[in-house]
């Protein structure tokens, strides 16, 4: 677990030219940078138009955003979301490219658990003191980064205290000025293995994440996978690093031009193409002085 070195800029076409990919993203800190409150966050300008793009070559690439987010909230960001899987709530809940909704973990258990925690933020949760509940349905964070430092540290560790020892169907996580308690069941490690299950275990798999959350998926990505740390942090699971939410976008853009036109309307004039010259070689044969008519229907 060293430092990882820094991932160069044509290793993620080569792994393309080698076959299909399943390209899987975080969202805050790597499509988004990190800001001073959950709902403040929004995605690069121009990582939209990327990711829509990419997704419009599948099946040679099926992107995902993977996120502690709620599905609903990551539509809300990155818009009309054509072609992508969103993985919502640290791996619980998955929309596929048509819309279709399923869930990946078993956390029905969470549910009572998840009420008493409700319970005791309510109860020990200052107000006006800079700390922010989220609360995301399978999971509830504790945001501290506008607080004062020793109140913060005072609360996490009853935080922490109260879900190992009250919530045994939760789990702690700690992020960028954030502590979260989280449905057992739910890993995003998980996720990317049904990811994997759903396009083809034959696709190389590419995560970039920069939380702590995101080792897991970083251990899930196979021997040929690619694992990416966006930032800085020691120690991780990831094979390589890049710098920030930036150097994402700039990578994501170069790959997409790597790949060229979408799949399908490049493989539809191929075929036609094809198509016509055989008509044409035929004619040739037969003798018919180019009267066969080519199709622009063919296969």
């Amino acid at each position: 677990m060293t430092r990882p070195p820094r991932l160069s800029a044509g290793l993620l076409g080569q792994a393309a030219g080698r076959g299909r990919l399943l390209l899987c993203l975080d969202f805050d800190g790597t499509l988004s940078p990190i800001v001073e409150t959950p709902h403040e966050a929004r995605p690069l300008p121009g990582v939209r138009a990327v990711l829509r793009s990419l997704s419009a070559k599948a099946p040679r690439v099926s992107v995902a955003v993977v996120s502690g987010r709620s599905v609903a909230q990551l539509r809300r960001l990155l818009g009309p979301a054509a072609g992508l899987y969103l993985v919502g709530t640290h791996g619980v809940e998955l929309v596929g490219p048509r819309g279709g909704r399923r869930r990946l973990a078993d956390v029905g258990a969470a549910r009572p658990e998840l009420a008493r925690l409700r319970a005791w933020l309510r109860s020990n949760v200052p107000p006006r003191a800079g700390f922010l509940v989220e609360d995301k349905g399978w999971s509830i964070a504790l945001h501290y980064r506008k607080a004062d430092p020793q109140a913060a540290a005072a609360l996490c560790r009853s935080f922490k205290r109260f879900v190992a020892r009250e919530t045994p169907a939760l789990r702690l996580s700690a992020g960028k000025m954030v502590v979260e308690a989280v449905a057992r069941a739910a890993n995003k490690g998980a996720a990317l293995r049904a990811l994997r299950r759903l396009v083809g275990a034959d696709a190389t798999a590419v995560y970039f994440g920069d939380d702590m959350t995101d080792e897991d998926a970083f251990g899930a990505v196979g021997p040929r996978g690619i694992s990416v740390l966006v930032g800085e942090r020691a120690p991780t699971r990831a094979r390589f690093r890049v710098d920030g939410p930036g150097a994402v976008l700039q990578l994501l853009k170069k790959l997409n031009a790597s790949l060229g036109r979408p799949a399908s309307r490049s493989r539809g004039r191929n075929v036609r193409a094809r198509a016509k010259q055989a008509v044409q070689a035929a004619a040739a044969v037969c003798g018919c002085g180019g009267r066969a008519k080519t199709s622009d229907r063919a296969g």
